[in-house]
């Protein structure tokens, strides 16, 4: 797992070093695991990374009780687009 782990970084970082200064790369995955299982509501399960990362800038975000809810209307504020009124989640950007 750890060496999966390290490959998919190190894949990352190749993408990162390619792109142009004013892209934005937002890393994250759908679901936490535990015991080779999901979908309880324990933390293992319900807790998720969300990475994010632009050249020479480093952005002001609030994860403070982040959920995968709020990776939408994160997106939409980049990209300088409102976000659906019936979505749940909020923007994380101060």
């Amino acid at each position: 797992y750890m060496d999966a782990m390290k490959n998919s970084w190190d894949n990352i970082n190749k993408i990162v070093a390619a792109l142009p200064e004013d892209y934005m790369i937002i890393v994250t995955a759908d679901h936490g695991g535990h015991d080779r299982t999901h979908g309880t509501d324990l933390p293992e399960d319900m807790t998720i990374p969300i990475v994010a990362f632009q050249k020479g800038q480093k952005p002001d975000w609030d994860f403070t009780d982040a959920t995968i809810k709020d990776i939408a209307p994160t997106i939409t504020a980049l990209l300088g687009v409102s976000a659906d009124a019936e979505w749940e989640g909020k923007c994380l950007l101060k």
